[in-house]
């Protein structure tokens, strides 16, 4: 086996540290070539603000996460993200639907206050409208108590994005390092004591740089994904199309994935259900928990009813490329009847990097 290429993929051409940042242009500049990797735009949310605010915010900037500042000292206390919005609304599902006791009752109801789509064969029972009713009064108060909780207690929750502080003289091939372990982005402070954050660097941004780069080690482009990642022994979490909402947030929490690949009655994929998604349920739109994921998803994320795969003999360049050009942060691996057998996702192709040898 040949030298790890981190070094010199790494070092020489991204620079071996982030004291190359261009705070006039707000980009990392690569001294050699001129080119860049923008960090992502600094939006914050206090300690003190509102879970509903929070998300309003994400959903405005297209984003995962926020950073959390102390309202007086204005310092990063970490990272809110969706995975942390979604262990909120995991737990605090109401008891009736945790447990699935819907009553039935015979007879039809010529009451009709309001108008909901809902597919209740997701639940295995038959939901009359009165019950449907009374059913959405909870959720509604249920999303109306959520959304009013308080960012400070939700920091990190999930155990997923834990806060990582770094300067500008951190050296990239540790940030490099973090990212391959799962670490989705860091913080560019000011200083490690003053803890203001002046930037921030996700793995998404050194994925799209590192493509801007592969060509520098064309054995590692043209190495197929079956050789930088055991398929056979991955576990692939799904979800089935008709289910509902609340039954895809359970598996996304208990199986501590980021994403479901959404299979029909074939087993063959047909969409993905991501943490992203629970963006959508705040507030108004919570009693959607109810609902089943094809018409979820179709009204507040449609693109995710068209998921991004590839083969497992793709190349590694071919799906670098692939979470670039369509901005997800994994891409579906499938078998030749397209049926899900695993993800290469932004965490992958940064381990890649790290661990490839020529």
């Amino acid at each position: 086996m040949g030298r790890q290429i981190t070094e010199e993929f790494i070092d020489m051409h991204l620079s071996s540290s982030i004291d190359n940042y261009d705070s006039s242009n707000s980009k990392f500049v690569d001294t050699n070539s001129g080119s860049s990797a923008t960090p992502m735009k600094v939006v914050t949310v206090l300690a003190s603000d509102t879970i509903e605010h929070a998300v309003r915010l994400l959903i405005l900037n297209n984003i995962h996460s926020l950073p959390v500042l102390h309202p007086q000292s204005q310092q990063c206390l970490g990272f809110i993200d969706t995975g942390d919005i979604l262990s909120l609304v995991v737990n605090s599902i109401p008891q009736f639907m945790d447990e699935k006791k819907f009553p039935t009752v015979g007879g039809g109801s010529k009451k009709k206050k309001r108008e909901y789509t809902v597919d209740s064969r997701a639940f295995g029972n038959n939901i009359h409208m009165e019950e449907l009713d009374d059913i959405l009064g909870h959720l509604d108060m249920f999303g109306r108590s959520i959304s009013k909780e308080k960012v400070g207690v939700l920091i990190d929750a999930s155990g997923t994005d834990p806060l990582f502080p770094t300067t500008l003289s951190t050296p990239v091939v540790r940030v490099l390092d973090l990212f391959s372990r799962g670490i989705l982005r860091v913080p560019i402070l000011a200083s490690q004591d003053a803890l203001a954050i002046t930037q921030i660097f996700s793995a998404s941004q050194m994925v799209k740089y590192l493509l801007q780069k592969i060509h520098l080690v064309p054995k590692l482009a043209g190495t197929e994904i079956l050789e930088l990642k055991n398929f056979d022994k991955e576990l692939v979490v799904t979800t089935v199309i008709k289910d509902s909402v609340v039954q895809a947030l359970k598996k996304l929490y208990n199986n501590s994935v980021h994403a479901l690949a959404i299979v029909d009655t074939n087993d063959r994929l047909c969409g993905n259900f991501s943490q992203m998604d629970v963006k959508g349920l705040y507030t108004d739109t919570i009693p959607s928990l109810i609902d089943p994921l094809s018409s979820y998803l179709a009204r507040s994320s449609p693109m995710s009813l068209s998921p991004v795969s590839c083969d497992r003999r793709t190349t590694f360049s071919t799906v670098v490329a692939s979470l670039v050009t369509h901005k997800v942060s994994q891409v579906w691996v499938v078998d030749d009847g397209e049926k899900p057998i695993g993800s290469f996702s932004i965490t992958d192709a940064c381990r890649a990097v790290c661990s490839f040898k020529e």
